[in-house]
């Protein structure tokens, strides 16, 4: 089996070289490029009982975090992720002086055949202007070990999206992710979500 790389993937509404000050003061784009394929190795499943046990610690530990200001997880179950389904997801902002990151989550299983997961992303602002992203997450590494952290045969991916970034004006801003990748549905993504938390400058 291998798992192959889109990072070569031809997006004729491929956008990622815009400039992104449309609504953030300063920004950094997390996204990145891979090598080519390569063969990879089944990793080992644990059993369903320490798979649950694991996500009930994760629960534990979102239930205390004092850093986010927002998260938010969308499902797609086994039917898989169809590309005119978007995942949309609506943040209030109320504090527009304090700095803040803004994350994308993926979680996917083992049967993902992929190395990466590319993503077209627009985000809207209170006032309407918007701006879209191409993004390409890196979820396995050459030799197909996933780079997520997990148990059994999910793994999590939290990939930043902006970093040390303020909202100009309060109001509701609205994310849409739409997948880009070939597979019509996208099978092996299980979860495809927002964090958005504050800033610690160091």
């Amino acid at each position: 089996m291998r798992r192959e790389n889109l990072s070569n993937i031809n997006h004729q509404d491929q956008m990622s070289n815009q400039k992104h000050q449309i609504f953030f003061a300063k920004q950094t784009i997390g996204s990145a490029c891979h090598t080519a394929n390569q063969p990879i190795r089944k990793n080992a499943s644990l059993s369903p009982l320490l798979s649950t046990l694991f996500f009930l610690l994760v629960l534990c530990f979102c239930s205390c975090d004092p850093d986010r200001i927002y998260e938010s997880n969308i499902n797609f179950h086994a039917t898989g992720w169809k590309s005119i389904e978007r995942a949309r997801f609506e943040v209030e902002i109320t504090d527009t002086i304090s700095p803040c990151n803004i994350f994308i989550n993926v979680r996917n299983n083992s049967d993902y055949k992929y190395m990466d997961l590319w993503l077209f992303v627009d985000v809207y602002s209170p006032s309407g202007i918007a701006e879209r992203d191409t993004v390409n997450i890196i979820l396995a590494d050459h030799r197909g070990k996933w780079l997520g952290h997990g148990l059994g045969n999910k793994f999590d991916t939290r990939m930043v999206f902006r970093k040390n970034i303020w909202f100009p004006v309060s109001g509701k801003y609205v994310f849409e992710y739409e997948q880009a990748m070939r597979d019509e549905p996208l099978t092996g993504i299980d979860d495809i979500g927002l964090r958005i938390e504050k800033h610690h400058v160091k």
